[in-house]
């Protein structure tokens, strides 16, 4: 890959070896130990809009006691809530009442069952949720069969200095940085354009979705792009040659399936979703372009060729469009080994969308089929306590969700673990953000 800013030689391990010199001061240890290490916080970042309820969680590496407070810097013994599931290594509480555009932050506090010792610092979990959308699709493709260049029966329409984009079972490039621009129906200014596509653009290829652009002889507008693990947003000027000025980035695994990136563009507002959580919102101060049409963009510099399989585009009148695509599941707990002599644990993971969640003891159950249903589901965090745990067992679950619009996951996503023999220490993993 590219050269890196830092490897073994470029002098970065002497640089720290040398700060740690300066700077560490060495503490008594206290000969009890330490105070609960905490992790695995969750929920994280941006729950989709519709979210009104959520499972606060986290993890601690010994048994203890879990509070929180909505102020920080409150002492333990001072924290009014008390986690609904705690005394053990993890812990969860079940809040409501969540409002589309708030942002939300929980300071948590533990106390070691074992040794007394508290934490003096607060552990912070902090999230927000997007904003409503909703709207209608008004156009959409999925680019069945082949041709060059994109058409379409004149649906797509080659765009001023883009090159021009073809298809087989895909919309792709070969030559460069490529687009076109949705000619029918003609839309206004509040728009949004969606795509999904097949693969890792990796750092030498990129797929793209536009709004706003100007015509088919000037392809000026905006364009989110994904690319080298990042969303990016960029202004679009077409002046006889293309200039991309960066606006906005975000992290983001543009690996993970369905790959769905999502432009919206409202009034001077400009929103960017992946696998439909809301990474960036942008508001041009001189709002360049005004008007103009849905676009797609793709580009190919030595990497993959990345293909674009669908396309979806129409008027914005708060935001969204149709959903055809079941749930993504992540972030399952608990993972790895518990420790000897735990009875009982809680399964969470996290959906990107609001959904209802169920799982099996044995692998391949449809979801309508799924004998249990999570305690807490039906948002965007989902919960369930799990008893009769024995030492030295290994323990398997399948989930399957199904979100407000009927689609439902056709594999299994498991969540695997098991208690250590008796006598043996469990590690515990948290959370992976």
């Amino acid at each position: 890959g590219p050269v890196r800013n830092h490897s073994w030689n470029s002098g970065w391990l002497d640089g720290a070896i040398t700060d740690l010199d300066a700077n560490a001061t060495l503490t008594a240890p206290d000969g009890r130990g330490l105070a609960p290490p905490r992790t695995g916080g969750w929920p994280a970042g941006i729950l989709p809009s519709g979210s009104a309820q959520a499972s606060l969680s986290i993890r601690t590496d010994e048994a203890a006691n879990c509070r929180y407070a909505t102020t920080a810097g409150v002492a333990y013994s001072s924290m009014p809530n008390t986690f609904t599931v705690t005394g053990g290594t993890a812990h969860s509480t079940t809040f409501t009442g969540l409002q589309d555009g708030g942002a939300y932050s929980y300071y948590v506090r533990c106390r070691d069952n074992t040794t007394g010792l508290l934490n003096a610092n607060d552990y912070t979990i902090s999230f927000s949720v997007a904003a409503s959308t909703s709207g209608g699709t008004t156009a959409s493709s999925t680019f069945s069969g082949t041709e060059s260049p994109l058409s379409e029966n004149g649906m797509w329409s080659t765009t001023g200095s883009w090159s021009a984009l073809s298809k087989s079972n895909g919309a792709y490039t070969t030559s460069g940085t490529s687009g076109a621009r949705l000619t029918s129906p003609l839309l206004g200014p509040d728009q949004f354009a969606e795509i999904t596509y097949d693969q890792d653009p990796g750092t030498a290829a990129w797929p793209g979705v536009m709004t706003r652009v100007q015509s088919a002889s000037k392809g000026s507008g905006y364009l989110a792009i994904a690319y080298a693990g990042q969303v990016r947003f960029y202004r679009t000027d077409d002046t006889g040659s293309l200039n991309f000025t960066l606006l906005a980035s975000a992290n983001a695994s543009v690996a993970t399936a369905p790959r769905r990136l999502r432009l919206e563009s409202q009034g001077s507002t400009h929103r960017v979703y992946f696998n439909g959580t809301l990474l960036i919102t942008y508001t041009d101060p001189a709002n360049v372009y005004t008007s103009g049409q849905p676009g797609i963009a793709d580009a190919i510099f030595g990497g993959p060729t990345v293909k674009i399989l669908t396309f979806s585009g129409g008027a914005l009148s708060t935001g969204g469009t149709a959903d055809t695509t079941p749930p993504v599941r992540s972030a399952g707990a608990p993972a790895g080994t518990l420790a000897s002599g735990t009875t009982q644990t809680t399964l969470s993971l996290a959906t990107n969308e609001a959904a209802s969640c169920r799982y099996s003891t044995t692998a391949g159950v449809a979801y309508s089929s799924m004998p249990n249903v999570f305690t807490v589901t039906g948002g965007t965090a989902h919960s369930t306590t799990v008893t009769g745990l024995q030492d030295g067992a290994t323990y398997s679950y399948y989930v399957r969700c199904q979100d407000t619009a009927g689609n439902a996951n056709s594999d299994d996503y498991t969540i695997s673990f098991s208690v250590a023999a008796s006598g043996s220490t469990g590690t515990n993993h948290g959370h992976k953000k």
